[in-house]
């Protein structure tokens, strides 16, 4: 009886373990077949997206935007002389006829290509794909507009780029013995394709009759099997790019799941071999007892396979005639569940994909606006500051006001920047990503810099403004000079905005100071209060509760106080980051007091002095050694010139990777400052095609962008850079960074 109780659930289980194992099998060859796709498809992406950023940054150099031909075809032809790639580049008016062309003078009409249309009509990029007749090759054609908006279009800039090293790639791509990759336009033409005799002719190839080419234009990617002529059934993957371009992954189904068939042989021999072991045994009873088990094994495996409708047939009126009915009840019971369940699971599903897009393409918006507002923001800021630096370091020909505008001038194009960063910072607000970077901090430069910029908002006021410090500071501290800033910046501003008449005042009260043992040392420490109090309007009881949320404005003027509403709520976040509460009370008529408490590591000497010292004591035996700047604007140039002149480097200046590209091999300079985005060719084609030459294989290139920190920082680890800076630059950070790659000489006073 033991034995007879043993052989079912011992069947059982081999087959549901095939079962499950076979469905692992068939998994596994397809994220294989899923990831082979989407490196394929990452590199036509990058492929498409390098072709359309040269082209975007074509259609905004001034001299194609003049629309003046003789202007346009210097342009051009170098640009295609510089990108092997590219064989033709064009511009069009709007009337269809080509103003100028990189490969001649002919004047063709161009007024009914798609591309022609579809650009002029104020689409980003247009497309077509073609057997070009200038080369007899497949290529792709790209257009855009010239012009900032559909408004204001001025002409159509055209590029021509041969398809044959890409096409050779995917092409010559193969997987196992029958599979390869294939790659189509949006309508289903051949774009590279193992049979090379697709590519030829004198137009590329339809194959939008072909089943997983129908499948992707029909809106359809991802996994798809088919049957061709032949009768031979395949197993493909597609991926559909953001240009309408799909990728295509095909393999014959028996080699596909070549794996998968071996296993269920063994499997089966398995369990051929345990049948007949057992068979003799289970004949003795299989008509009475093990016939009616065998029935309910049957039935819940076929169930567990999603038969749910299977029904076991006993009419016996023992325990397993009871046995057979309450399983009959269970299976439909089952099945109306899961029918419910399965319809509720579509439904959410449904609604969370639709959600979960929605809310992606919401999100990507707004980080394409953010960088793009925060980068043409930051560019004639970093001009303000750099002029205001250059002016600063010639004390003597200015008098002692000119120098303090000029710091005021500074400190607030760097308080400018710092607010263009706020509304990056609400961003990671959301996501609680705010991080703290603690330096030294100087009481005295850090107070009068926060004075200088707040006396500017008060001038056109009846408001005083008193800046007050109570008990005795230490001279420095460690803390985020910059976040401190923001959030005593933000609370001042407010202050001054609801307080027409009165003063405001900025308190700094030593509550205590301790001593604080850590594992290795013993460092002290001081608890501040930090108070901002002012004699304004004041908020009432039921807004207190608002303030410090994103948009929201306590007012109780007629007309809504200018700003937008986020600096409260971001200062309450870096508050709470720093280990802190922001806290206020406050009376309607008569005023308001914003307040915070942090603690904050006593510094007993200035590491700029200890950074600087260091850097002086270097051997000054050594050579001169040259340094290369690329910057396509000059007053970026001219505020890096005085830093490096004072390290005594032999400084040279080029406004184009192109040029950079000439003159390195004649220089020979130790170190590259290299920024990202300029016309002629970018930081990116430099750095790429800098490092095919042996002698600059190594050579530091320090990235430099008025960019985030963060695209700057993604770019320089994508090329491989050594270092990366963003602008403005600091004296402190460029040694520092300077210090890692040359031996800077001896100074005689300071870093100017």
């Amino acid at each position: 009886m033991v034995l007879l109780g043993v052989i079912p659930p011992m069947l059982g289980a081999i087959f549901f373990a095939s079962y499950r194992a076979d469905v692992k099998l068939r998994q596994d060859a397809q994220r294989t077949m899923m990831s082979k796709a989407e490196m394929l498809a990452n590199t036509v992406s990058w492929w498409d997206k390098m072709n359309v950023s040269t082209l975007k940054q074509l259609s905004q150099q001034p001299d194609i935007v003049s629309m003046d031909g003789e202007r346009q075809k210097p342009v051009l032809k170098n640009l295609v002389k510089t990108n092997e790639n590219l064989y033709l580049a064009s511009t069009i008016g709007l009337n269809g006829f080509n103003v100028a062309r990189s490969d001649g003078d002919t004047i063709l009409y161009y007024g009914d290509r798609p591309w022609f249309l579809g650009a002029k009509a104020g689409k980003d990029v247009t497309y077509q794909s073609l057997i070009s007749r200038t080369i007899m090759k497949p290529a792709i054609c790209m257009a855009t507009a010239i012009g900032q908006t559909p408004s204001e279009v001025a002409g159509i800039a055209m590029l021509c780029t041969e398809l044959s090293a890409l096409a050779n790639q995917i092409g010559q791509l193969e997987f196992g013995e029958t599979g390869s990759a294939l790659l189509v336009d949006q309508n289903g033409k051949v774009l590279a394709h193992p049979n090379s005799a697709f590519l030829s002719g004198n137009k590329l190839e339809d194959l939008s009759h072909y089943p997983p080419i129908i499948n992707i234009l029909e809106g359809r990617s991802g996994n798809f099997s088919f049957r061709d002529k032949q009768g031979i059934d395949w197993i493909s993957y597609s991926i559909t790019l953001d240009n309408g371009w799909s990728v295509t992954i095909l393999q014959q189904k028996a080699e596909f799941i070549a794996n998968q068939t071996e296993f269920q042989s063994l499997v089966s021999l398995v369990a051929v071999v345990a049948v007949i072991a057992v068979s003799f045994l289970t004949f003795l009873v299989a008509n009475y007892l093990i016939a009616p088990i065998s029935q309910l094994t049957t039935a819940a495996e076929e169930i567990a396979e999603g038969k749910l409708d299977r029904k076991v047939e006993i009419k016996r009126k023992d325990e397993l005639g009871s046995l057979a009915k309450s399983f009959n009840q269970m299976a439909n019971h089952l099945t109306n569940s899961l029918e419910e369940l399965e319809d509720r699971v579509k439904e959410r599903t449904s609604e969370l994909k639709a959600a979960k897009e929605a809310a992606e393409l919401a999100n990507q918006t707004k980080d394409r606006f953010l960088a793009r507002i925060s980068h043409e923001l930051r560019s004639p800021l970093n001009s303000v500051i750099n002029y205001a630096t250059i002016l600063q370091g010639k004390p003597r020909h200015l008098m002692p006001y000119q120098l303090r505008g000029l710091r005021v001038i500074r400190e607030s194009g760097i308080h400018l920047l710092n607010l263009i960063e706020d509304i990056l910072d609400f961003s990671k607000v959301q996501v609680n990503s705010i991080e703290l970077n603690p330096t030294y901090l100087d009481w005295q430069s850090f107070l009068d810099g926060i004075v200088g910029m707040v006396e500017v908002y008060v001038q056109e006021k009846q408001v005083s403004f008193k800046c007050e410090t109570v008990g005795e500071l230490a001279t420095g501290v460690w803390a985020d000079e910059k976040r401190l800033r923001q959030v005593l910046i933000n609370l001042l501003t407010n202050a001054i905005k609801f307080t027409q008449k009165g003063k405001v005042t900025l308190r700094i009260t030593l509550l205590e100071s301790t001593e604080k043992a850590v594992p290795t040392e013993l460092f002290s420490q001081e608890t501040l209060r930090f108070e901002v109090i002012d004699t304004g309007i004041g908020i009432s009881p039921e807004n207190l509760d608002k303030i410090f949320q994103p948009f929201e404005q306590a007012s109780t003027y007629d007309k809504k106080a200018e700003g937008i509403g986020l600096g409260l709520a971001i200062s309450k976040q870096i508050v709470e980051t720093m280990g802190s509460e922001l806290k206020v009370k406050s009376q309607l008529n008569q005023g308001s007091t914003f307040w915070f408490e942090i603690s904050l590591p006593v510094a007993e000497i200035s590491p700029k002095v200890a950074k600087n010292g260091a850097a002086l004591a270097l051997n000054s035996d050594s050579k001169r050694q040259k340094i290369l700047v690329v910057d396509d604007q000059q007053e970026n140039y001219l505020s890096l010139l005085p830093m490096l002149k004072s390290l005594d480097f032999e400084v040279w200046g080029v406004d184009n990777g192109q040029q950079a590209l000439e003159i390195a091999p004649s220089v020979q300079p130790d170190v590259i400052l290299l920024d990202l985005f300029m016309p002629v060719k970018t930081g990116f084609t430099f750095v790429r095609q800098l490092r095919q030459t042996p002698k600059f294989k190594t050579i530091p290139i320090i990235l430099i962008s008025s960019s985030s920190s963060d695209v700057v920082e993604k770019a320089s680890e994508h090329l491989r850079c050594e270092a990366f800076l963003t602008k403005p630059i600091k004296k402190e950070e460029l040694l520092a960074v300077l210090e890692k790659f040359v031996t800077l000489p001896k100074q005689d006073n300071k870093i100017s």
